[in-house]
């Protein structure tokens, strides 16, 4: 599931937390 947080990740390229979950450049790890 893409949330706005996660698509704002994807463009800033960096690992963020969603919901608990490690993003990297926009990929649910």
């Amino acid at each position: 599931k893409l949330f706005p947080k996660v698509i704002h990740w994807f463009t800033q390229g960096r690992l963020e937390l969603n919901n608990g979950q490690a993003v990297l450049d926009g990929k649910a790890l």
